[in-house]
């Protein structure tokens, strides 16, 4: 969810720059902020975010991201489990699910926000 939050800030080159040091986790771990930077992009133009063992090995993560009207990201709403059942065959399927949810949480979260 993480990675939605920061692709999906109105700058998220700055975001990933004001991190504190990015620790190894398991070996699948990215450390290098450029690296992060990278993959903000990708997550941006897809449009949702894999953790695939970077955290916790064995565990894979979908995130997508619940939006503002700007684009912006107000929240994340994420998917996880043993890699075993979130396999990459499983991605496309979860991913749709994952994006119809946000997109109905969004409308609500917006509101709730600027009460």
């Amino acid at each position: 969810m993480g990675k939605c939050l920061l692709a999906f800030s109105l700058d998220p080159l700055r975001e990933v720059a004001g991190l504190p040091d990015l620790p190894r986790l398991t070996d699948r771990t990215i450390t290098e902020r450029e690296r992060l930077a990278d993959e903000l992009v990708t997550v941006r133009a897809r449009g949702w975010a894999l953790n695939d063992e970077e955290r916790n090995q064995g565990v894979r993560a979908l995130a997508a991201p619940i939006r503002r009207p700007d684009g912006t990201a107000i929240a994340a709403i994420a998917i996880q489990g043993p890699t075993s059942r979130l396999g990459d065959a499983r991605l496309p399927e979860l991913v749709e699910q994952l994006e119809e949810a946000a997109e109905r949480l969004a409308p609500i979260l917006v509101l709730t926000a600027l009460r």
